[in-house]
């Protein structure tokens, strides 16, 4: 009868930790409540809503990359960024020992990852850009409602998913491309003579609830002193959300530099910006018709605000102007620290819009007001074997 008693006892307690094993694995793989906006399944974020996957894709680009691992850790997710962090981390590392063979054993290993150039001297994340990287996991997919979407470097593509707990259900149909890179000249052959030198970022109509993205090219500097082979390069991005009947579309600038390694390869380096400087202004393409917004007063320079912190980082993405109802009417995404969940609050400008319905930003141009054109400077430092530090002058003209 003891023995019974110690063997019920022994079994009982082996039930409880089971249980509690299982429940503390449960809290690890799901620790996102049943009803948030946002869910971590089979290592990809699943987002309610077009409104939560921006707001979310901004707020986690306003973090650093310590916050973002975090953060990352905390629900359960790794992000396309966060692999390609580690790519260039293992680069730095093989490039300190000047290790040949360790590089491009690297190089391979991560190779979708990146998109190589085809002499295979540069590279870039397989993604629309870094803000999109932070919100992918490594194959580059994403989750919005019933929408499964992949990026990649050159394109975006969707596909519908079945209800869940359908023969199949988990299957997606046919992939739609919703966005593809655009390779050509994007400088403006139908504007006046007075900002025919701008360079235009294009945007698209906003479909309800959907959000639709252009670029311009790039604007590309070299380094004010001599020193080793270094460019920087700077475009300006613009983002079309139409929710409700109101734009919450946003413009950001994305830069970055370059310094050739020892292998005759271009590394991107860590950067920190300056601000803005120099006179300028912003014309806006509203429902045909140009709008021109200056930053302060002429001869003064743009302040940089709060979005700007991101320290040293290879990359930068930052949001310089938000529509007058992302500012007026900020979205606050409860499982995202308060410090970071707006990102658009900290935009040096916002645009005065009508409030109409078919309101958006069909055109983006940052131009030269009286002879000055739009500048951004910012500083580059290189990794060992060749830790130079350059200053660049970037202009949009």
């Amino acid at each position: 009868m003891k023995i019974n008693l110690m063997l019920c006892t022994g079994l009982l307690l082996m039930f409880v930790f089971l249980s509690c094993k299982k429940e503390a694995s449960v809290k690890e793989s799901e620790p996102v409540a049943k009803d948030s906006p946002v869910k971590v399944v089979d290592g990809v974020l699943h987002f309610s809503d077009d409104q939560t996957f921006v707001q979310t894709m901004l707020a986690i680009n306003s973090m650093s990359a310590e916050q973002r691992q975090a953060w990352e850790k905390e629900i359960g997710f790794t992000s396309l960024r966060s692999v390609y962090d580690k790519f260039n981390q293992e680069l730095d590392k093989m490039e300190a020992a000047q290790n040949k063979d360790g590089f491009f054993t690297v190089k391979n290993k991560y190779d979708r990852v990146v998109v190589w150039n085809s002499a295979g001297t540069s590279y870039d994340i397989n993604c629309r850009g870094i803000l999109e990287a932070g919100v992918v996991n490594a194959e580059g997919l994403v989750r919005i409602n019933d929408q499964l979407l992949q990026y990649s470097h050159d394109q975006i593509t969707t596909s519908s998913i079945q209800a869940e707990g359908s023969i199949g259900g988990r299957k997606a149909n046919e992939h739609t491309i919703i966005w593809a890179r655009d390779k050509k000249n994007t400088l403006a052959r139908d504007v006046t003579v007075f900002d025919q030198s701008a360079l235009v970022a294009y945007g698209q109509a906003p479909v309800l609830n959907q959000l639709k993205m252009g670029e311009g090219s790039f604007a590309n500097a070299s380094p004010m002193e001599s020193g080793v082979e270094a460019a920087a390069h700077a475009q300006v991005k613009i983002y079309n959300f139409l929710l409700n009947g109101q734009n919450r579309g946003f413009c950001t600038v994305y830069y970055f530099a370059e310094h050739r390694n020892w292998l005759g390869i271009l590394r991107r380096v860590n950067t920190i910006n300056s601000g803005f400087v120099g006179d300028h202004a912003v014309t806006l393409n509203n429902q045909g018709e140009h709008m021109i917004y200056s930053v302060g007063d002429f001869g003064g320079n743009w302040v940089k605000g709060p979005n700007w912190s991101h320290g040293l980082a290879t990359e930068h993405e930052v949001v310089i102007i938000a529509s007058a109802a992302l500012k007026s009417n900020p979205t606050t995404v409860s499982y995202i620290p308060p410090s970071l969940n707006n990102q658009f609050v900290n935009a040096d400008y916002a645009i005065t819009e009508d409030g109409s319905s078919n309101n958006y930003w069909k055109k983006y141009v940052p131009f030269g007001a009286l002879g000055y054109p739009l500048r951004i400077k910012i500083h580059s430092v290189g990794t060992y074997p060749s830790p130079d530090t350059h200053s660049y002058i970037l202009e949009f003209k």
